[in-house]
């Protein structure tokens, strides 16, 4: 019985440390692709308004137009990284209280394991005492 009370501490220690853990990481890991991709859509953009730039057929209207176009994705694209991330982040951490609660059950039950070990061991005595009759 003791050989499960340790594996239940040290399963339980494994969830204490990877929920707290996960929750940051997981916020700076999507911060910094939120920003690589703003990056890429911001260098998309400068690259679309360059190539409209360059057009000098197109007609000022119409160029103005294609801008204004243009900056619209480009908004657009950067809204929905936003709400992507936010929505990741949110579920992390939902993920994360449930793991949280995961670990303290866990806990309870090694705790109560513990608490209870002299009358488990008790019943054993009981059990291998009516075995040996």
């Amino acid at each position: 019985m003791r050989f499960y009370s340790l594996v239940s501490v040290a399963v339980s220690s494994i969830f204490l440390f990877s929920a707290s853990a996960s929750a940051a990481s997981i916020e700076e890991t999507l911060g910094e692709e939120y920003q690589q991709k703003k990056t890429l859509v911001e260098e998309m953009f400068a690259a679309k308004v360059n190539k409209i730039g360059e057009r000098k057929a197109l007609p000022e209207e119409i160029r103005q137009l294609l801008l204004k176009q243009a900056n619209e994705v480009r908004e657009f694209d950067l809204y929905t990284l936003d709400r992507k991330k936010d929505m990741k982040i949110r579920h992390a951490k939902e993920r994360d209280a449930i793991r949280e609660k995961l670990r303290e059950e866990a806990q309870d039950r090694v705790k109560w394991i513990l608490e209870n070990e002299d009358a488990f061991k008790t019943e054993d005595k009981a059990d291998q005492a009516v075995v040996q009759k």
